[in-house]
């Protein structure tokens, strides 16, 4: 039985998947946007370089002309054109939204990110339109998304405007005190399922983005829910750090404070025994849900774990009989009762929103070298099914044990052309964890680049920030660098003040 005075959550939605496509019985309605038709702007955007393995620059190109397709256009949005996650449905997702972002921040003036999002901030603040977001307690991503773009771009006004608004501390707020289970918001497809407890959230599958997972063995409204503590915690962290930039002190420092209060609550979702953060049960013993999957790195991206025990966690991406394997961060562990070889949606398959923060969690206590390899055996896993399979795409979640598309809950295959999140891996890894670019700052209009030993060229040109376009290629030890606006860069720990032109640079080593 639930905890008393705490009304079961209704996961009204629990058999259909965004790959079903109204297999679930609900007749399809006109769609309510159209595709650009607008030509796809390849001369425009950024170029890589990778002579180890250039199949992974053809999968880039690939991920790029795919998520052009989901460019759409569409009078029942409030801001139009806006990036689709690739469902084919008049409904749009808060969490697929701001990891498209991450990819997205690439090319923010050919793919419109900021209408993306700015679509749900005219939703939750009012504004009614056809297209409905349709869980509106998905995982609060947005200030991630919004600091990243910001990295890029370097627009401040766009900052100060969003925070000036309030719609994201309101949301944070939402979340915190006012969302109720069974609440029907007008903005929302479905039913919310979350609410806050004194020891974190009651939650479920399908709001949190992982269906079908085994957590808790289903029985959802019986657990407080690790990741959505982490990600509470962290979009706290970013509304204060948006606010920073904003020169909003106060709420800078009120949010910095909910961070804090979050993180040491976290502590309590550590299992020192199996050295491991779980879930926890809302029952009177208040013990661990010891079941295993990506969401428990989400506090070590949050940047809530210990050293001692980010290591313990990065020890379960090494073990192949855990989150390690073939590929690594299968949305369960590989030693689950529940574990699905062929994928099973949430029940196995290696899925990119939470693969991609995993390896963001690496890259934040330092695990760069573990964080590329991982990212390399991915992307070659997904180049080798890109190959293979029929059509020539990129899938939706990948199969844990074989480089095919995973299957769905009712193992039909997951959908194709996801582009969507999953060109997290073809662009954003690509980039910042196997060719090195460590991080861009358009605010100091500062860059950060590591290159890896390759055997011939290895770099990113036509790489726009801050108004500046940088080329940065590496060959032989030497670093060519061309810019048309002065900018720093951080090489391999090295910092070189360039002015516009062409720079060729020793790699420190």
């Amino acid at each position: 039985m639930p905890q008393a005075g705490i009304p079961p959550p209704r996961e009204i939605d629990a058999m259909t998947t965004k790959s079903d496509n109204g297999a679930a019985g609900t007749p399809a309605e006109p769609l309510l946007f159209t595709p650009t038709t607008e030509p796809f702007p390849a001369e425009k955007l950024p170029t890589v370089f990778f002579d180890d393995d250039p199949a992974l620059v053809d999968l880039w190109h690939a991920a790029w002309r795919i998520g052009w397709k989901h460019v759409y256009r569409s009078d029942a949005m409030p801001f139009s054109p806006y990036l689709g996650e690739g469902c084919g449905t008049n409904k749009v997702w808060i969490w697929d939204s701001c990891f498209m972002a991450l990819w997205g921040c690439y090319a923010p003036d050919l793919y419109p990110v900021h209408n993306t999002l700015d679509n749900f901030y005219a939703i939750l603040n009012g504004k009614r339109c056809g297209i409905k977001v349709h869980h509106p307690d998905n995982p609060p991503l947005f200030g991630w998304a919004e600091l990243e773009l910001y990295r890029h771009t370097g627009d401040r006004e766009r900052v100060a405007q969003l925070v000036g608004s309030g719609v994201l501390q309101n949301h944070w707020r939402w979340l915190e005190n006012a969302a109720l289970p069974g609440d029907v918001m007008p903005w929302g497809a479905m039913p919310v399922l979350w609410r806050r407890l004194h020891r974190g959230y009651l939650w479920s599958g399908n709001p949190s983005g992982m269906d079908n997972t085994p957590r808790a063995r289903g029985d959802y409204q019986y657990i407080v829910w690790v990741d959505a503590l982490a990600q509470q915690g962290f979009f706290a962290e970013t509304i204060a750090q948006l606010c920073e930039i904003a020169g909003n002190e106060k709420d800078a420092s009120s949010f910095h404070a909910r961070y804090e209060e979050k993180k040491a609550l976290m502590q309590e979702y550590f299992d020192p025994e199996d050295g491991c953060f779980y879930d926890r049960s809302v029952l009177p013993d208040g013990g661990f849900a010891k079941v295993l999957t990506p969401a428990s790195f989400w506090p070590v991206f949050a940047e809530m774990a210990t050293k001692e025990q980010a290591e313990s966690m990065i020890g379960k991406l090494r073990d192949p009989e855990k989150l390690g394997g073939p590929v690594a961060c299968p949305s369960v562990s590989r030693d689950d009762p529940d574990f699905d070889p062929r994928g099973g949606y949430w029940r196995g398959a290696v899925w990119l929103p939470v693969f991609y923060m995993t390896m963001k969690a690496l890259d934040r206590v330092g695990e760069f070298g573990l964080a590329r390899n991982l990212s390399l055996q991915l992307l070659r896993w997904m180049k080798t099914c890109y190959d293979r399979e029929e059509p020539h795409t990129i899938w939706e979640c990948y199969s844990p044990t074989e480089p095919k598309p995973a299957t769905t809950k009712r193992e039909s295959l997951c959908r194709k052309d996801f582009c969507g999140w999953s060109a997290l891996a073809p662009i954003s890894l690509l980039i910042e964890d196997v060719i090195g670019v460590r991080s861009i700052d358009a605010s100091t209009m500062t860059v950060t680049w590591y290159p890896p030993e390759c055997r011939g060229r290895c770099g990113v040109g036509n790489l726009k920030t801050g108004g500046a376009t940088i080329s940065l290629l590496a060959r032989e030890g030497v670093a060519e660098v061309s810019c048309d606006r002065a900018f720093t860069l951080d090489l391999a720990g090295r910092s070189f003040a360039l002015a516009p032109g062409c720079h060729r640079l020793p790699i420190p080593r």
